[in-house]
């Protein structure tokens, strides 16, 4: 069960090596990791921040009963966009499973699976995911509590679980571990020099169409320039969308550490040895010998 040697089953994984095979993952499935997670978070994202910049926009005294309309359909889109992130994370893990098995599944075939369970992928994707979101705003405790349930998602595709009994099945192997909250600074880190390098190439890139093909966009130049609040606005949607996706993948990884490290180790070796039991089983069976018939006389 490796993924290109980046995620063995072998031994316990650190925090860095949890955020560093995600990103391999995503690395070597690009395409999967793009229009699984990747597209549906960013397609909730993109509503999300148009939504606020909608009604931040309302004339001031506005009242939300004159827009009664205009607020409902944002919260039909919203609550469908917020499913297909669910659904997007459900797919991911679901080619990360494959992956592990030595198959290759299509991006259509994850989605086909995730949507199999619409209620399960909404509420162990959608509900933890955003609660935990919200428990790093708050730092610790909040997030160190939400963690309990991080592995809920993953636990329900690996194992088949429903939804009460994945929550559980995480709450039981992520107790009292600490990789989660470390994780959680690696993804920060990985946010911030995500951020920095939009943020650096929407500078330079009109340099270089100006320097190497004399192309001059100023309006495009002034849309891409670090000034812009829109640019940065939108740097921040898509930094977000991507590791949010990144999380997803990360916490998957980090459920088959914790129970590598809570249930015994080698999983991988585990089943090898079981295996060979079997076949050894089979090449010292014999098949018992003839009874010897007693002598007819004539």
């Amino acid at each position: 069960m490796e993924l290109r040697s980046t995620i063995p089953l072998a031994r316990r994984f650190g925090p860095m090596e949890v955020v560093d095979s995600a990103i391999w993952f995503a690395r070597d499935n690009a395409v999967a990791f793009v229009t699984t997670a990747g597209a549906g978070g960013l397609a909730f994202a993109l509503a999300l921040a148009t939504c606020f910049n909608r009604l931040g926009a309302l004339p001031p005294g506005a009242k939300v009963e004159d827009h009664l309309v205009e607020v409902a359909i944002w919260g039909v889109l919203l609550a469908a966009l917020f499913l297909g992130r669910g659904l997007g994370h459900w797919a991911v893990v679901e080619r990360l499973s494959a992956s592990l098995r030595g198959e290759t599944r299509t991006p259509e075939a994850c989605w086909a699976a995730a949507l199999k369970n619409p209620g399960a992928a909404l509420f162990l994707a959608g509900v933890p995911g955003m609660a935990q979101w919200a428990g790093f705003l708050a730092i610790w405790p909040g997030l160190a509590f939400m963690n309990r349930w991080s592995g809920a998602l993953p636990a329900a595709v690996f194992e088949k679980l429903e939804p009460a009994r994945a929550l559980r099945r995480s709450r039981d192997l992520m107790a009292g571990s600490n990789n989660a909250m470390a994780v959680w600074g690696f993804l920060f880190v990985a946010w911030v020099i995500l951020f920095v390098n939009v943020l650096f190439a929407g500078a330079m890139l009109p340099d270089f169409l100006r320097g190497f093909f004399g192309i001059n966009l100023p309006r495009f130049e002034q849309a891409v320039s670090p000034g812009n609040g829109l640019f940065i606005a939108v740097a921040i949607v898509f930094t977000w969308a991507a590791c949010d996706a990144l999380r997803a993948v990360a916490f998957a990884i980090l459920y088959l550490n914790a129970r590598i490290e809570r249930e015994g180790g080698d999983l991988q070796s585990r089943l090898e040895a079981f295996r060979s039991g079997r076949r050894a089983g089979v090449a010292s069976y014999k098949a018992p010998a003839a009874e010897p018939q007693e002598a007819t006389h004539a």
